[in-house]
């Protein structure tokens, strides 16, 4: 990771090293609790490293989610000791989002058992991820071609989308004119 983030080495020899070993689920939920502890620009370039590797068949899509999943599941119990844990994990989930490697179908599906109480925390941090680090119409257009109901993630909340939007990502709200 420090080889790609000072251009020592490229993501082609990354993926190539990746190859020769299975990325298990297990690898890749120890390397998200180990992104926790480091800098926004770390965890970035772990989910492009990541994100590429699923597109090149290197890891595979179920293990991803199921990653993501077990990883979700451990924030309820890390957020005590790390507050910032949901805004981390919006940045693990935006850029394979951005990249259209996993979808909000599939961070809905993977996020289920936690709707109940941090449905709208997840939503929100996520949306303001790719709004902040990736570009507003990035996530205009995202929202656009989800084809997605985004309420579902709100569903035991009792705040309806179009607030929700008000209160976290107003631009699109004015955009979509919802």
């Amino acid at each position: 990771l420090t080889g790609f983030q000072h251009k020592e080495v490229t993501m082609e020899e990354i993926v190539e090293k990746l190859r020769m070993f299975r990325v298990t689920k297990d690898a890749i939920v120890l390397l998200y609790n180990w992104a926790f502890d480091q800098h926004d620009v770390e965890r970035f370039y772990l989910t492009e490293i990541i994100c590429e590797s699923v597109s090149r068949n290197v890891i595979m899509l179920r293990d991803l989610l199921d990653a993501l999943k077990e990883t979700i599941e451990l924030a309820q119990d890390l957020v005590c000791d790390l507050p910032l844990v949901y805004s981390y994990i919006g940045q693990l989930l935006a850029l394979p989002l951005v990249r259209r490697v996993v979808h909000f179908k599939d961070v809905l599906e993977i996020y289920k058992p936690q709707l109940e109480s941090n449905g709208a925390r997840i939503l929100k941090n996520v949306l303001k991820v790719i709004e902040q680090k990736h570009d507003k119409e990035i996530l205009s257009k995202l929202y656009n071609e989800s084809n997605f109901d985004f309420q579902q993630f709100l569903e035991h909340d009792s705040l309806p989308l179009n607030e929700f939007m008000k209160e976290n990502v107003r631009f699109l709200l004015d955009l979509l004119q919802i």
